[in-house]
This record gives structure tokens, C-alpha cells and sequence, in this order.
């Protein structure tokens, strides 16, 4: 499949849920605070969940 064709079918995309969405532009933002971050990560119980697995993973 060419890119045009691929970029006729990205309304079919699903979006990103808002709190992912404003986590990606506070982690992409240098003059984000790590509280902030938190803060957006505290917003949805998923994202959070998963960052306490991780935390919690002997892995890391």
C-alpha cells in the first residue's frame, strides 16, 4: 500500500485519549516539571496502573 492511500485512511485512526494526548506534550515539553507530569499521569487510572506495574517490575 502507497502513503497516499494509507493517508486517505487516517481518519479511520482511532484518537488518542485527551489525558494521553496532554502527557505527550508535557513529557515533550522541556519546561514540564516532573510534578506536572505526575499530575497527568495521575489523571487516568490505566496510564497510572501501568506505570506502578512498571515500577513495581524487578525487570526495571
Amino acid at each position: 500500500m502507497d502513503s497516499a492511500a494509507l493517508l486517505k485512511k487516517i481518519d479511520q485512526l482511532p484518537r488518542l485519549p485527551k489525558a494521553v494526548s496532554e502527557l505527550l506534550e508535557a513529557v515533550n515539553n522541556d519546561k514540564s516539571t516532573i510534578k506536572e507530569i505526575s499530575t497527568k499521569v495521575s489523571q487516568d487510572p490505566l496510564m497510572s496502573a501501568r506505570v506502578l506495574r512498571l515500577a513495581n517490575s524487578s525487570h526495571y
